[in-house]
């Protein structure tokens, strides 16, 4: 048996890597009482932070949208939802135009046919850009989750709690 199928036999009899993985090998009882936390409630707990940094409060209302944020924290906010949904971008790249000339194909091929610093730049940018496209709404609706927990918990801390008033019904804070 030659070299190459030995090694292709010992990949494909490994066990895929996973992110809750003990390279350490501890186990469990070296943390009692602690386990991961999931890359859900990651994203969860970082859209809180996002909205405790950046919200603006206007009409009894906390409001931030994902072009609201930098930069920065918008690549991490879609890096941990792509976390969080196993990633599974599918057609993600294309953002919203899954024509034969979209941006992203244009930039890939462009990037194929002259291998250069620019064009990689080119098509990371183009790449970026169309997958915040394509999850705007998703991540939109939720840093507006996100809000409207901040608000409970800043009312709450108030010794305010939520009703319905019956006639009209809108929300009204009181201490019941």
């Amino acid at each position: 048996m030659n070299r190459s199928s030995v090694a292709h036999s010992y990949v494909q009899n490994q066990q895929p890597s996973s992110w809750i993985d003990d390279p350490f090998q501890l186990g469990t009882h070296a943390f009692k009482g602690l386990k991961p936390m999931n890359h859900k409630q990651e994203l969860c707990n970082y859209a809180d932070e996002l909205v405790g940094q950046y919200a603006k409060y206007s009409d009894d209302q906390y409001e931030l949208t994902l072009y609201m944020l930098p930069e920065d924290d918008q690549n991490e906010l879609v890096r941990w939802y792509i976390e969080s949904i196993d990633r599974e971008i599918e057609w993600a790249c294309y953002g919203d135009d899954e024509s034969i000339n979209s941006s992203f194909l244009c930039a890939l091929i462009s990037m194929l046919k002259d291998d250069s610093k620019e064009s990689r730049d080119n098509f990371a940018e183009v790449t970026r850009k169309n997958i915040l496209i394509h999850y705007k709404d998703t991540l939109n609706e939720l840093l507006a989750t996100a809000c409207d927990n901040y608000l409970h918990l800043q009312m709450n801390e108030q010794g305010l709690y939520p009703s319905q008033d019956m006639e009209h019904g809108d929300v009204v804070w009181g201490k019941f």
